[in-house]
């Protein structure tokens, strides 16, 4: 076993390549981006893992939320879960607000949102207006699953030793305008203050409404690799800086199993050296009695005689042999 261990942990691993960093996440797309206050307005939406969504026509590029949107003239639309894209159309509803104006899709728990700008003729057009308290518009998660790996791979990971994990990192913009400028970083370690592995991540660029940014990379911890290990990545640059975290869990039962072994086989060592003591007389272990033995065969095969055994039969033979003199 332990020249497995040896073979298993000398074996290189593949080279661990990052994946190349994406953009996804649910899509609305316009058969026309100009239209009139009360003209259908056809689209096509994407993407959504939900079951239904709600549409709204915004004015100011809905950067208030819900106050810039027409929301009494919203309409709730049930999503085809065929595989394919849900088609529809809805009358275009005024926005309280001047454009620019957009078509704003979301889930019912606004986790989700895709959004299209839209001309609405004949619609006053004013600048932006923020809004009046800064909200964060990035949502970073982290995931980290243990890599595929080979059987020598395996087997070095499940002694405790190198393990590669598969580390993704997501940053979704959930407002209704791009978001640039975004940089993010993150680390490994044994709690928050251990930044025992370093995230080597790119810049994720322009990230567009209801987008999410995504990129993979392969990390390995050094051995040896036992308990939990957390992960954790943030995005700064816009406004406060932004935290996603999650911890991952090993437990090398190999090398667990090689240690109870270990300990059985030193128990079992143990006890036949206190027996042989024993068996030897040995005055420090109770109970022996301090009986004295020599190392030639006795009468019952045991390759041991009492020492008192002996000397009388020393002097049995002895007398026999005057005896015989004498006669």
């Amino acid at each position: 076993m332990l020249a497995t261990f040896a073979v298993a942990g000398g074996v290189a691993s593949a080279q661990e390549q990052p994946t190349q960093p994406s953009t996804s996440g649910p899509t609305v797309l316009l058969a026309s981006d100009q239209l009139r206050a009360g003209d259908r307005l056809d689209f096509t939406i994407d993407g959504f893992e939900g079951t239904s969504v709600i549409i709204s026509v915004c004015g100011n590029g809905a950067l208030r939320g819900s106050v810039d949107c027409n929301m009494v003239e919203s309409e709730g639309l049930r999503l085809d879960r065929d595989g394919n894209s849900t088609n529809s159309s809805v009358p275009v509803a005024v926005p309280p607000a001047p454009c620019p104006c957009i078509v704003r899709v979301s889930d019912s728990e606004n986790t989700q949102i895709a959004v299209a700008p839209l001309v609405i003729i004949d619609h006053p057009v004013a600048p932006l207006v923020p809004p009046a308290k800064f909200v964060q518009p990035l949502v970073v998660t982290v995931t980290a699953v243990e890599s595929p790996a080979s059987l020598s791979n395996r087997l070095r990971s499940s002694a405790g030793g190198r393990t590669v994990y598969d580390v993704t990192v997501n940053v979704r913009n959930r407002s209704t305008q791009d978001v640039t400028g975004v940089r993010v970083s993150g680390f490994g370690g044994r709690s928050t203050n251990d930044e025992r592995v370093t995230l080597e991540l790119t810049e994720p660029g322009a990230i567009g409404p209801g987008q999410t940014w995504t990129e993979t990379v392969p990390i390995a911890i050094p051995a040896p690799v036992w308990g939990t290990f957390q992960w954790q990545a943030t995005a700064s640059g816009i406004g406060p800086s932004v935290i996603g975290a999650t911890t991952t869990s090993r437990q090398p039962w190999l090398l667990i199993l090689l240690i109870v072994m270990l300990a059985i086989d030193a128990l079992i060592l143990l006890v036949r050296l206190a027996q042989r003591l024993r068996r030897r007389g040995d005055p420090s272990i109770p109970g022996s009695g301090g009986a004295q033995f020599l190392d030639f065969p006795g009468g019952d095969g045991s390759g041991q005689l009492d020492v008192d055994a002996a000397v009388a039969a020393a002097d049995g033979v002895n007398r026999e042999s005057e005896l015989e003199a004498v006669s």
